[in-house]
Parts: structure tokens; C-alpha cells; sequence
């Protein structure tokens, strides 16, 4: 079958340790470029969506640095009159993101005294939104001195060590202890702002071909102005035949399943706009720690990694006899050209899984049964993907309909025979299924599933849209 050539990424987004030449220039960066030319894997950097992008199986990336105002704070020292200003520490990557306040968001520094006598200890706590909760990386440099020619002096190791803040010794030459060592208290870095996206944005001109863009933020003015630099963006005639450029948007953190479905409906006309539904739970390696990573640069290395004539509307369901989808190229470009998603395996991490976030918060305290209810998930993605771009409701019984069926049930017999689970029950017919959800050309399937092991069984409710596969905890 004749296919088009994937298309390329296009990320906007924030970076440490950019040189100013590069700032709002659009440059093709490989991944093994993005450690070394970008700053690496920082909090705050759009170095991790690059990655994300990058890991679908795509090689390149184009890259456009942009540069807001870094969160900083400055520390006096200890002259007991009037006092001086001592040091500055500074945001590695620009944004609101490192504005401080104590145990609530952003970088604080607490500067107390340390043993040996004549250093101190400086302990930097990063606080972050994870839906309702908060998380904490902590940093702590400790025996720091004033001493320039000490292999502990506090600014090359600041320097050296931090992946947060950037570290200028304001008064070099003052180096007696205690009265020109920096204040002992919390200091709040502040007055950090975002950078106009517009300006990365608007240079998508530079670039020829067709390009998948998204962004590290989900500022709706910042997603307004992609949408329609995309929208507005020239190409040749054949690049508007194959699909032209698009964007993929990020949905706000745990964004609720009605805020996003109703976020979907008003962009869906557009084939040129994908909002995506799922942020996934992933093992991020800057500070250690899982968390929920923007769904925007995982969709778009799908979209790029994978043509539409290998799109999973056209794959065979494994198992159902005459299930096999055999659309023609011409239906498979319509699909494309109207913007349906090809969905991909799900990526796994050894603590979390993969995990479609619900109106339903997820409980820390419960890790087997979160990564029970993430492996439901996965194969919920797995065993419907499929299903999106298909045509529900021609028939009765639809053929979609009895496939879906058919193909979760061979699973989960599989899972029952080997002793996995204890029973579960599956639900994908006209009862569940409305008239008003084919219109809106949805499938629903709900399915109760009883881990040996697990006190409660599993229910939810899954629905395969134009768009995506959305879960629902119920």
C-alpha cells in the first residue's frame, strides 16, 4: 500500500542553560543532543516532553527554546548593622514553576550552620501539584564554605551539584566567618514568569514540510495561538493533500472526563487540532520520583512514528474470526486527513504503569491495587484502540459491538484459566449504547473483573471516541 512519510515534531517549550544564539530558533536535535545542548533533564525543562516524543521511535525533533524570567531570590550575610547582599540563587529553568512559598509550590532555600564549624548546609525543597496533592524533591548540599579556593566553596558546588538553582557569590572577597556567611532562614525564590510562546511559535515559518506541534504547557491562550499558527500555516498542494500540519494539546493535569470531553466536542470539527486525553504516570528520572508527565509529546511521537496506513483502525483483532478490518487506502486517508489518532501499545513503568486519569483520585497508599487497576487500563487501550475511527451501530447486532465483546472475553478466559482473576463480565451492546453515543460515533463498553487477591473487583466503564479511549472508575 502507498503511504505518506511520517511527519515531523515540532516542540515548543522551556530549557536550562540555553544559549542566548538559540533562543527562539528552531533547531533539529537528535536525542542524544538534548542532554548536552539543552541543559539535560531538569525540573521545569521541556527536555522530558522531548524525550517522551523521541521514545515513540522517532529520531529527530524540532526544538524551539524559549526564555521567560527565572524564579531568583538574593541572601544577605550576617553584619550585624547592615547587612549585605551575599549570594543569588537562581531558577536553572525559567517559569512560575520555581516561585516559592513554604510547603505549598516552588523552590525555598533554608540556609542553617553546619558541622564543621565555619560551614553551612543549604537544603533546596521543590513542592509540585500532583492533582490534589503535592510532591517534594529535596536537595541538601552540606559543609559548604566561603573559601574560593576550597574544593567545598559553596558557588562551584551549588553550580556543579543542583539540577534546581544556579548559585552567584555576590561578594567573593568577603570570606570570614560568620559575618559574611548568607543569612540562616528560608528564603523563597520569586518574581519567575512565563515566556511568550508566540514568539517560538511564530517562527514555525522557518520550517518547511508537515509538522506535528505541541507545546510543554496547557495555557489555553498559548494552545489558541498553535491552533492557529496551524491552521494559517502554508504548505504545498500535496502536503495539504496528505493531512498538512497539526497541533496536539495538552489537557490541564487531571483535567475531569466531563471538562474533557467538552473540551474534545468544541475542537473536534477541527482535523488539524488533537486534545489529548490521558496523562500517564511515568518514572521521572531528574528527581526520582513518579509522576504525571503531559500526554501532548507521547501522542505526538505516535503520530509521527507511525503512518496512517498503519494505523490501528486497520489492524486485526487477534482472535475474533472476520474481525479483521479491511479498509481501503482511500478510506484509510479519509481517517487521516479527519484527524482520528492512531493509538500505540501502552508504556509501562515498573512502579506505576500506565494510567488514564479519571475524575477518580489515585490513592498512593494503595500501589498493588493502583497497578492493578493501570494494568486493566492498559489492556482496556490495547483491546479497544482499535475500535476508534470504526463505524458503531450499522447493524443489529453490530459487528463492532460482538467483536469488542468477543475480544475481552477471550482475554479474560485466558486469565481465568491460569488463575489471575475469579470471574468477570463484559457489557458492549445496544443496551449500553444508546442511540445518542452512536451518533456521536462513541462505544461503550463496561466490564467487572475479581483479582484473586484484591478485596473489591474492578468496575468501569470504557468508551473508544473519535479521539481516544477514555476510562472511567466506577
Amino acid at each position: 500500500m502507498k503511504g505518506v512519510k511520517p511527519l515531523t515534531g515540532y516542540l515548543v517549550g522551556k530549557f536550562a542553560d540555553v544559549a542566548a544564539g538559540l533562543v527562539n530558533v528552531p533547531a533539529l536535535y537528535s536525542g542524544s543532543d538534548l542532554g548536552t545542548l539543552l541543559g539535560g533533564l531538569k525540573p521545569g525543562s521541556a527536555v522530558k516532553d522531548a524525550e517522551d516524543f523521541l521514545a515513540q521511535g522517532n529520531r529527530m525533533l524540532y526544538v524551539v527554546p524559549i526564555e521567560g524570567t527565572k524564579a531568583s531570590v538574593t541572601i544577605v550575610d550576617r553584619t550585624p548593622v547592615t547587612p549585605v547582599d551575599k549570594l543569588t540563587l537562581t531558577a536553572r529553568v525559567s517559569g512560575t514553576w520555581a516561585n516559592g512559598t513554604v510547603d505549598v509550590a516552588g523552590i525555598v532555600a533554608t540556609v542553617a550552620d553546619d558541622t564543621p564549624t565555619g560551614t553551612f548546609k543549604l537544603t533546596l525543597v521543590w513542592v509540585y501539584t500532583e492533582g490534589a496533592s503535592v510532591g517534594t524533591y529535596t536537595e541538601v548540599h552540606r559543609q559548604l564554605t566561603l573559601d574560593p579556593t576550597s574544593a567545598r566553596y559553596f558557588e562551584d558546588y551549588i553550580n556543579a551539584s543542583s539540577k534546581l538553582v544556579t548559585c552567584e557569590d555576590l561578594a567573593p572577597t568577603s570570606v570570614t566567618w560568620p559575618t559574611h556567611a548568607p543569612a540562616a532562614d528560608d528564603h523563597e525564590l520569586a518574581a519567575g514568569a512565563e515566556p511568550d510562546y508566540d514568539d517560538g511559535i511564530d517562527v514555525m515559518g522557518q520550517v518547511a514540510g508537515r509538522l506535528v506541534c505541541f507545546l510543554d504547557t496547557d495555557q489555553s491562550t498559548s494552545n489558541d495561538a498553535l491552533i492557529l499558527a496551524v491552521q494559517t500555516r502554508s504548505g504545498t498542494a500535496e502536503d495539504r493533500k496528505a493531512g498538512g500540519s497539526i497541533c496536539v494539546l495538552n489537557n490541564p493535569q487531571y483535567t475531569s472526563v466531563a471538562a474533557l470531553e467538552t473540551a474534545g466536542g468544541n475542537i473536534a470539527a477541527d482535523s488539524r487540532v488533537k486534545l489529548m486525553g490521558t496523562w500517564k504516570r511515568t518514572r521521572d528520572s531528574a528527581i526520582n520520583a513518579t509522576r504525571s508527565v503531559r500526554p501532548g509529546p507521547f501522542y505526538s511521537g505516535v503520530r509521527c512514528a507511525i503512518p496512517y496506513y498503519k494505523s490501528a483502525t486497520n489492524k486485526k483483532v487477534n482472535g475474533i474470526t472476520g474481525a479483521e478490518r479491511a479498509l481501503s487506502e482511500a478510506d484509510l486517508t479519509a481517517l487521516f486527513q479527519a484527524g482520528i489518532t492512531e493509538l500505540a501499545k501502552p508504556m509501562y513503568d515498573e512502579n506505576a504503569g500506565y494510567v488514564v486519569l479519571t475524575d477518580q483520585s489515585t490513592d498512593g497508599s494503595e500501589t498493588f491495587v493502583r497497578v492493578i487497576k493501570d494494568f486493566e487500563v492498559a489492556m482496556g487501550l490495547a483491546n479497544l484502540g482499535w475500535a476508534v475511527g470504526e463505524n458503531q451501530g450499522e447493524a443489529d447486532p453490530d459487528p463492532t459491538r460482538v467483536a469488542v465483546t468477543g475480544q475481552f472475553a477471550t482475554t479474560y478466559e485466558a486469565m481465568k484459566a491460569n488463575g489471575i482473576i475469579e470471574r468477570y463480565s463484559v457489557q458492549c451492546d445496544a443496551d449500553n449504547n444508546p442511540v445518542a453515543d452512536i451518533e456521536a460515533k462513541k462505544l461503550k463498553l463496561h466490564r467487572e473483573v475479581k483479582y484473586r487477591n484484591v478485596i473489591n473487583q474492578i468496575t468501569d466503564e470504557l468508551v473508544a471516541g473519535p479521539e481516544s479511549v477514555i476510562a472511567r472508575e466506577l
